[in-house]
């Protein structure tokens, strides 16, 4: 029971073990104290309750003053993994609050307004868990052949007859995906739309229809291809990996800087890509986060930000997606930038970088001594010392601002590259990042 994946085994159903994510941070709760094989801690809610809190290592005791009925609550579960994880957020020596003890002691006479013991789950909760997700590989199964099915007839029709009536047709069966558990195919198949009517979009969506048909070859035979890769599938498909499982891998150290930081929405889902680099090591990674709504992100990221902290990825042929498992945040900044002066040099990255994850959407880098430059026919690019260029993507204002900065000198500029064009992100002027991301 000393770890999280113990933990996990006693939710009582997948969704309050991801909710209980949400709140293993120590800045979700106040009053923290353990003592022995006892902690404590006040969960505040969005409608500003405190819950009062209590887990017991020695034989599985809890309390939470919450409502829910399904217990262990999410409130106990992330104490109990706070501790775990962070058992330096739990002060030493500190008193035991009335109400923790009077807690105690209704566990301990039976009392039936205390919380209970954690039990193990049932078999029955066991075989339901293992049919929900052979049940949900099967309707992913059917999705796939579905959207096997629709490319193929999409080709021999030609993607002529998606002129006119291409918005409709996209949306209807960017549903069907959705309903097949294939969420992220289906964002992506609704996100055809914005490319028709660029300049050469049948070629473009050629590019996105092989992606596609590649994925789902890789989900037939999934039993044939590495481990690796067929984690990347099931990421690209839409299977959501938990982020306790992310935990539990090797955690990488370094001085971590923050070099990027872009968001947007879709569906009424906010989403947050932040990139850090590592100063010793020069790795990359991708913090990325979600909220619906209103409700702000679970983390504070700002550009330029750095910590001393220990960064653990998610599993893929080429690891850019990362998690943040200690950090201690740096008050006086010292930038030490990893990057790469030549274009080829990136060139040469990137496709290494596909060869391992041929699904990769996005690639960060850190181009040094970059002039911007614009052609005649308006298209700006970047440029590097031996003249080689690529395309710059992003607002007209923007591409004004880089050519100021740089007063024709080179500039370090930070983005993502897709293949075709670079999204600046931000660049080093007079020693300070410069936020050029879009908002």
């Amino acid at each position: 029971m000393r770890s999280p994946e113990h933990l996990e085994k006693w939710a009582p159903d997948p969704g309050t073990w991801d909710r209980a994510q949400v709140l293993t941070s120590p800045k979700k709760w106040r009053e923290l104290g353990a003592r022995d094989e006892l902690c404590w801690g006040l969960s505040r809610t969005g409608t500003a309750t405190l819950h009062k809190v209590l887990f017991r290592f020695s034989d599985l005791s809890f309390h939470c003053s919450c409502s829910v009925r399904k217990k262990p609550c999410k409130h106990v579960l992330a104490l109990a993994v706070l501790l775990l994880e962070s058992p330096g957020s739990f002060p030493v020596g500190r008193a035991i609050p009335a109400w923790v003890q009077a807690s105690i002691e209704r566990l301990e006479k039976k009392d039936p307004n205390a919380s209970g013991q954690i039990l193990p789950p049932s078999p029955e909760a066991l075989a339901q868990r293992r049919k929900n997700r052979e049940n949900r590989l099967a309707r992913m199964s059917r999705g796939m052949e579905e959207l096997e099915q629709w490319l193929t007839d999409t080709i021999r029709q030609g993607l002529g007859q998606l002129e006119g009536q291409a918005d409709e047709m996209l949306d209807r069966f960017a549903a069907r995906m959705v309903d097949a558990k294939l969420g992220s195919i289906g964002r992506r198949i609704r996100n055809w739309k914005s490319l028709l009517g660029q300049k050469d979009w049948q070629e473009k969506l050629l590019i996105q229809m092989a992606d596609l048909f590649l994925l789902l070859r890789t989900f037939q035979r999934s039993e044939q291809v590495p481990e690796a890769l067929t984690q990347d599938m099931f990421q690209v498909a839409g299977f959501s990996i938990k982020k306790e499982e992310v935990r539990s891998g090797p955690a990488f150290k370094d001085r971590w800087s923050i070099l990027g930081v872009i968001g947007g929405e879709e569906d009424s889902l906010r989403f947050r890509r932040t990139w850090v680099q590592g100063q010793q090591t020069g790795r990359y990674g991708l913090l990325l986060d979600f909220a619906f709504g209103d409700k702000p992100f679970e983390d504070s990221w700002s550009l330029g930000q750095q910590f001393d902290g220990e960064l653990v990825y998610y599993p893929s042929s080429y690891p850019q997606r990362a998690l943040v498992k200690s950090l201690e945040e740096i008050r006086v900044r010292a930038y030490q930038f990893q990057g790469l002066n030549r274009l080829d040099e990136m060139g040469h990255i990137y496709a290494k970088a596909l060869s391992l994850q041929p699904w990769l959407l996005r690639f960060p880098a850190f181009l040094q001594d970059m002039r911007p430059v614009k052609e005649a026919g308006g298209q700006w690019n970047l440029l590097d010392a031996t003249r080689k260029y690529i395309p710059l993507f992003c607002p007209e204002e923007t591409a004004w601002k880089l050519l100021a900065m740089s007063g024709g000198q080179g500039l370090d500029i930070f983005g993502e590259w897709d293949g075709a064009t670079f999204l600046p992100l931000s660049c080093l002027s007079q020693g300070r990042l410069v936020d050029l991301s879009p908002h």
